[in-house]
């Protein structure tokens, strides 16, 4: 669903979708900490894994810089399977994966800061590209 007002772009509910699959050297790593029950790492032995969700956004630009937009992005959603996946067995683990995500594009060049959880773990990613 998408609503427009003025400079401001509301997406307010979207279903975002990502499988992801990891092979090499870190597939089994984690497979072998998994496999070794230390309680000091978690550790999930799947090597695909499906994530669903729902997002909201909002985009705006500038008035006099039609050439620069900006937006927020919130995702709420859970990766299949994760949870029971994992060595670790705290019932605190819901299963919920969150990420609160800023956007700016000026021209062609773009940034976008994200933070999100999945199973209680923190993680921030910059993103610096350039559109063609």
């Amino acid at each position: 669903m998408l609503e427009r007002s003025g400079n401001t772009e509301f997406r307010i509910i979207s279903w975002d979708n990502a499988i992801v699959y990891e092979g090499g050297g870190y597939s089994s790593f984690r497979k072998n900490v998994r496999s070794t029950n230390d309680s000091l790492s978690i550790s999930a032995n799947q090597t695909t894994m499906f994530t669903t969700g729902g997002s909201t956004e909002i985009i705006w630009q500038g008035s006099k810089n039609k050439d620069r937009q900006y937006g927020f992005r919130l995702f709420i959603g859970s990766t299949i399977g994760l949870k029971r996946n994992i060595n670790y067995t705290d019932e605190r683990i819901n299963g919920l994966a969150t990420d609160l995500s800023f956007f700016l594009k000026i021209r062609k060049v773009y940034g976008i800061f994200s933070n999100g959880t999945n199973l209680r773990n923190n993680s921030a990613k910059i993103t610096l590209g350039y559109s063609f």
